[in-house]
């Protein structure tokens, strides 16, 4: 051993998303946040209770930045194959919109090159925001 300390070198494989994935038995406790919050967040909270009453049908995946003070959600709804949709169909409320430029750019949840739906943007996305990708 030379004396010297091994320097940290993260392996380019390795890749920490900004969201995490919400399960299922916390989704009550996301709704009570979000009628909080309402008229912005209502599509979301349709999205949920939808999921709610008829997961077998209505399959839904919620990504959160921090559990249990979020400021970023995206519900991600799958599509059934030979529907014409999206094929990243994308309900999110954000209530900080650096955070949710962040996560936007840095995450993996969303299929960047397949076409992308968001449905319920809030009035905190304005117009200006769509500029963070072109």
């Amino acid at each position: 051993m030379d004396g010297t300390s091994p320097s940290f070198s993260p392996s380019p494989d390795v890749w920490c998303d900004p969201l995490q994935v919400l399960p299922p038995d916390k989704y009550t406790q996301l709704l009570q946040q979000l009628r909080k919050q309402v008229p912005s967040s209502l599509k979301v909270i349709g999205h949920l209770n939808s999921n709610m009453k008829d997961a077998k049908h209505f399959e839904l995946s919620a990504y959160v930045d921090e559990w249990p003070t979020f400021s970023v959600l995206l519900c991600v709804v799958p599509t059934a194959e030979g529907i014409m949709m999206y094929k990243n169909d994308i309900v999110f409320h954000a209530t900080d919109e650096l955070k949710l430029k962040y996560v936007l750019q840095n995450t993996r949840v969303i299929d960047w090159n397949k076409s992308v739906h968001f449905k319920g943007v809030s009035p905190l996305c304005s117009l200006s925001a769509t500029r963070w990708f072109v």
